[in-house]
């Protein structure tokens, strides 16, 4: 039987996996139309407007549900157009093969300033404007309590960063040909490699 602690990062996994996704063209222009339409003589009904609604995980980290998926080649540009353009979360992972450029999306994030060192400590602890945040996964291929470290190792070198938002398991094992050869270990095994790293406050979510 699952303990409190899993049971509560499942249901955030399943919330994020339902995040809405929309393309950098396509949000920019609906950020547009809604700030021309709003009220100027109430500035703050603009900025409501265009801020993506938010969810709070149960370690109190305050996430945007709308954000950039960056799989099936996004690349560089991409993800600088839509941190421009807004968005301040993005999803990606580790698998070149699924069309995922990890490090493209770390290179875009670093350059725009919006990685969590470029924002904090803040005095209330409270996201600044720019900070952005990267959900990245690991491979089945990664599968195991030693893959899974090192694997981690290879985002923190991806993305630029000291520390990662939030890494997930892509998927909970291998299948057809997807594994050039099987993993070292299973999810469970990973879980216990995630968990750890969040405790030692390598990944601030999992």
């Amino acid at each position: 039987m699952m303990t409190a602690r899993p049971i509560r990062q499942f249901h955030q996994v399943v919330l994020l996996l339902f995040s809405l996704i929309c393309r950098p063209e396509i949000c920019r222009s609906k950020l547009q139309s809604s700030s021309l339409s709003s009220n100027p003589n109430h500035p703050d009904e603009t900025s409501n407007l265009n801020m993506p609604p938010t969810f709070t995980l149960s370690n109190n980290i305050t996430i945007p549900m709308v954000g950039l998926g960056s799989a099936s080649g996004v690349s560089y540009p991409h993800v600088a157009t839509a941190i421009e353009s807004g968005y301040r979360f993005v999803d990606t992972a580790q698998s070149h093969s699924w069309g995922y450029r990890e490090e493209e999306v770390g290179r875009a994030v670093f350059d725009k300033k919006g990685r969590w060192e470029d924002h904090f400590p803040t005095p209330n602890d409270h996201p600044s404007e720019g900070y952005v945040f990267v959900q990245t996964k690991i491979h089945p291929k990664d599968l195991g309590y030693h893959a899974t470290r090192r694997a981690i190792e290879i985002s923190l070198q991806r993305l630029q960063s000291s520390s990662l938002d939030s890494v997930l398991i892509h998927k909970p094992h291998c299948w057809g040909d997807i594994c050039p050869q099987p993993p070292e270990g299973t999810w469970h095994d990973s879980w216990d490699a995630l968990q750890e790293a969040y405790d030692d406050g390598i990944v601030r979510s999992i």
